[in-house]
């Protein structure tokens, strides 16, 4: 899965047979991504990632910009 290219805002895309075929229960990594997506909504989860630098962690930004997928419609019904 690709990328957000630079820091203009875009939602990284999917190949189109993945677009085409994602549902809530697509597999284990959709599960963990689904509930770690959900985590970022606690405020005191958000606060123990910054107190323990973890927004200071390129890998960890990086993984924060390839979440932004669940911004799309076909993922964002799943949260809760």
């Amino acid at each position: 899965m690709g990328r957000p290219s630079g820091s203009d805002g875009e939602v990284p895309s999917l190949p189109p047979t993945r677009r085409a075929t994602t549902t809530c229960g697509d597999g284990e990594r959709i599960k963990a991504e689904l509930e770690f997506v959900q985590l970022l909504a606690n405020p005191q989860y958000l606060n123990y990632l910054a107190q323990n630098n973890y927004f200071a962690d390129p890998a960890f930004v990086n993984y924060l910009e390839y979440l932004r997928y669940w911004r799309r419609p076909e993922y964002a019904k799943c949260l809760m």
